[in-house]
């Protein structure tokens, strides 16, 4: 897979940036369950995981955070089950929101760098990534019933036209950022 193509490029190329190779795992990790499981919900949880360590890398935050982000997720996700709101957009909701602050982030980071092709790269990758992910909530919308079953087909292959370039250009991104600092 594609995906899993570009963790590995990442590794070798920016092999000290661990949130980049982490975030672009995660992906590959999240498709993975996507594709070959029926757990959605896991799927779209891991993809949440996935932006967060793109946020922490985009922003600079400590990565300290992580472990209360788990905790709150699953309560959201709790929470939307107890109020009887389908579960699976309740997180989408989520990962949606994370997906727009990276796109936020990396053009702040851009217009600070214009010509730093990896800041370039950053915000071409994060804006065809919501393009992907418009058109998979299309494909969502329409199996559901909401939307008529006629565009299924251009929205499918608009997907695929959107999300490997996306990670290919999100795989150049790196800021360099590590967990740990060597010593």
């Amino acid at each position: 897979e594609i995906i899993f193509l570009c963790t590995i490029y990442a590794y070798q190329k920016y092999h000290n940036d661990n949130m980049l190779i982490l975030a672009l795992f995660l992906t590959f990790l999240a498709d993975t369950i996507l594709v070959w499981t029926p757990w959605e919900i896991a799927g779209v949880y891991v993809f949440c995981f996935a932006q967060l360590m793109h946020l922490l890398r985009l922003s600079k935050a400590k990565p300290e955070i992580i472990g209360a982000y788990a905790a709150a997720l699953g309560l959201f996700a709790a929470f939307s089950i107890i109020s009887g709101l389908n579960p699976l957009y309740a997180i989408c909701t989520v990962y949606g929101l994370e997906l727009i602050c990276n796109l936020v982030l990396a053009n702040r980071r851009y217009r600070k760098k214009p010509k730093d092709f990896r800041a370039r790269c950053a915000l071409y990758g994060f804006a065809a990534f919501i393009a992907c992910d418009l058109c998979v909530a299309l494909r969502h919308l329409t199996l559901d019933g909401f939307l008529p079953i006629e565009i299924l087909p251009l929205v499918a292959f608009l997907i695929w036209v959107f999300y490997y370039p996306s990670q290919v250009l999100i795989a150049n991104s790196s800021t360099g950022r590590q967990f740990v600092k060597k010593s």
